[in-house]
C-alpha cells in the first residue's frame, strides 16, 4: 500500500514492486546513466548530497551569497525609482516610496529573525524548509526511506540481508548529509534566501497596502502604510512559519539566482538521465539565472525579454497579456494591475539604465586605467600581466590600490565585459578576420562561459 501511494499508483503488483526496489537501491549502474529516472536512486542522491556539501563547505560560499543578495536588494529599488523617473511615472514613484522608505527599521528586524528561524530550522531538518526543498518531495523522500526499510525488514526474515545493507548506507549517507556541522554552508545561504524572502515580502506589503488605501480613497500617511503592511505581510505565511507569496517566490529567487524555467527543467532531466555529466554542471540553475538576469541590464535593449514584454505603458496594452504576464511572476489576480504592471515596467527600464551607465562608466575608467576585466586573449602577453601582479575584475580607489568587483551580479558582468571588449580591441594588431574573430572568441567565453553550465566543460577541451 505505501509503495502504491508513494509512486501514484504505479507499484501495484510484487513484480513492479521490486523493479522499483531495485531501481531506487541502484548503486553503480545508475551512476553512468539512468534508463529510469523516474524511480531515481536514494544511493546516488545520498552520494550527491554528501559531494555538493563538500562543494559548498568553504565559509566564503554563504559570505559571497549574502553579497550578491545584498547588492541585488540594493539594486531592486534603485532601478525602479530610475525607471519610474526615466518615464515620468510619478504615481510608480509615489508608490516605491512607500514601499522602500517606510518602516525599514521594522523591515530589517523582521528580515532577521525570520533568516534566523529558517537558519535554525534547516540546521535541525533541512526537509521542514520549503524554501530548500518543496514539500511533496520531501515528504516523498522520507516514503521512500520507509518503504525501502520495510522492504528490507522483510527481506531480512527470509534470510535475505542485502536489502538491508544497502538500505543502512542510504540512511548512513542521509544523516552525514543533513549534519548540521557538514550542511553549515548550505544551511546558511538558505537562511540569507530567508532573509531575502522576508525583505522582498515586506516591501510588496507596503506595496499592497497602498494600493488597498488608494483604491479606498482613504488619506495615504507613513504610519497606516506601516500599519496595513504588517497585517498584509502576516497574510503571506502558511502554517508552518514560511512565506509561501507566489509574487514574493519569483522576486525573492530571481535575486537568488534560483528561478525555474523550461531549460532548467530540461537540463534536470538530462542530469537525472545522465549522472556522469552531473560533475560537469552542478549547479545549471544557478549559471542559467546568472545569464538571464545579467541580460536584463542589455543597454541596447536586444535579446531582452523580459524588458521587451513590458515595454509598453499599461494603457496600450491588452488586458488578457498583461494578466499573463503578471501571472508569470506570481502576482495574485486580486492586486492592482496598472500598479503592480508600472511597478516591475520601471525596474525593468531601470536596469536598462544601469546597465547603460555601467558600460559608460567602465569605459571611462578603461581610458584612465582604473579597471580591469578578464585580461587578453593573447596568452603569451596575459602571463605576463599576471606575473606582474596583474589581477582580474579589479578597479583602482582613490588610495591606487586595487580592488576587486566580484559577485556583484550583473554590475560585475557589464563591467567586465566592457572592460574586455576595450582591453582587447586597444591594439596596433593588424586587423584580420581571424585575430577578430579570436578576440570575440576570448571575450565571449571569459564572460558568458563562465557562468553557464558548460562552464565546468571546460577542463575535458
Amino acid at each position: 500500500m505505501l509503495a502504491y501511494e508513494l509512486t501514484d499508483g504505479k507499484v501495484a503488483s510484487m513484480s513492479a514492486l521490486n523493479t522499483y526496489v531495485r531501481n531506487t537501491t541502484g548503486t553503480i549502474s545508475k551512476a553512468f546513466f539512468d534508463a529510469r529516472a523516474d524511480m531515481p536512486s536514494a544511493w546516488t542522491q545520498g552520494l550527491w548530497s554528501n559531494i555538493y556539501n563538500s562543494v559548498l563547505s568553504g565559509l566564503g560560499t554563504p559570505l559571497k551569497a549574502a553579497l550578491s543578495n545584498t547588492i541585488l536588494m540594493i539594486e531592486r529599488p534603485v532601478s525602479t525609482f530610475a525607471g519610474a523617473l526615466m518615464t515620468g511615472d510619478w504615481a510608480t514613484l509615489r508608490r516605491a516610496h512607500y514601499m522602500y522608505n517606510v518602516g525599514m527599521a521594522d523591515t530589517f528586524q523582521r528580515s532577521l529573525a525570520h533568516m534566523n528561524q529558517v537558519f535554525k530550522r534547516a540546521s535541525v531538518d533541512p526537509n521542514s524548509v520549503g524554501y530548500i526543498m518543496r514539500d511533496d518531495i520531501a515528504i516523498k523522500n522520507e516514503s521512500q526511506l520507509e518503504l525501502m526499510r520495510a522492504f528490507s525488514n522483510a527481506a531480512e526474515k527470509e534470510g535475505n540481508f542485502g536489502p538491508s545493507l544497502v538500505t543502512n548506507q542510504i540512511e548512513t549517507m542521509n544523516d552525514l548529509a543533513e549534519h548540521p556541522w557538514l550542511r553549515f554552508s548550505a544551511n546558511a545561504m538558505t537562511g540569507f534566501d530567508g532573509f531575502t524572502r522576508s525583505f522582498i515580502g515586506n516591501v510588496e506589503a507596503r506595496g499592497r497596502a497602498y494600493d488597498a488605501i488608494m483604491e479606498g480613497g482613504g488619506q495615504i500617511t507613513e504610519k497606516r502604510v506601516r500599519a496595513m503592511g504588517r497585517r498584509v505581510y502576516g497574510e503571506m505565511f502558511d502554517e508552518t512559519g514560511m512565506i509561501t507569496d507566489r509574487a514574493v517566490e519569483y522576486a525573492s529567487r530571481e535575486i537568488a539566482m534560483n528561478l525555474d524555467s523550461p531549460m532548467v527543467k530540461a537540463l534536470n532531466e538530462f542530469t537525472k538521465t545522465v549522472p556522469t555529466v552531473k560533475p560537469f554542471m552542478m549547479f545549471p540553475k544557478t549559471s542559467i539565472n546568472m545569464m538571464r538576469f545579467a541580460g536584463s541590464h542589455n543597454p541596447v535593449g536586444v535579446f531582452t525579454d523580459q524588458w521587451n514584454a513590458f515595454r509598453l505603458p499599461f494603457k496600450d496594452m491588452d488586458l488578457d497579456e498583461v494578466n499573463r504576464l503578471l501571472s508569470e511572476r506570481g502576482v495574485a489576480a486580486s492586486v492592482n494591475k496598472e500598479a503592480a504592471y508600472n511597478s516591475i515596467r520601471s525596474e525593468l527600464k531601470g536596469r536598462k539604465a544601469i546597465g547603460a551607465t555601467l558600460v559608460t562608466g567602465a569605459g571611462f575608467l578603461f581610458t584612465q586605467d582604473r579597471i580591469r576585466g578578464n585580461g587578453l586573449f593573447d596568452k603569451t602577453r596575459q602571463k605576463t600581466r599576471r606575473e606582474l601582479g596583474w589581477k582580474p575584475k579589479t578597479y583602482k580607489g582613490l588610495d591606487g590600490k586595487w580592488y576587486s568587483y566580484e559577485n556583484m551580479g550583473a554590475i560585475t558582468d557589464w563591467l567586465a565585459l566592457t572592460a574586455d571588449v576595450m582591453d582587447n580591441f586597444d591594439s596596433l594588431d593588424e586587423p584580420t578576420t581571424e585575430l577578430f574573430l579570436n578576440r570575440m572568441g576570448f571575450i565571449i567565453s571569459a564572460n558568458l562561459t563562465d557562468k553557464s553550465f558548460t562552464a565546468g566543460l571546460e577542463p575535458l577541451g
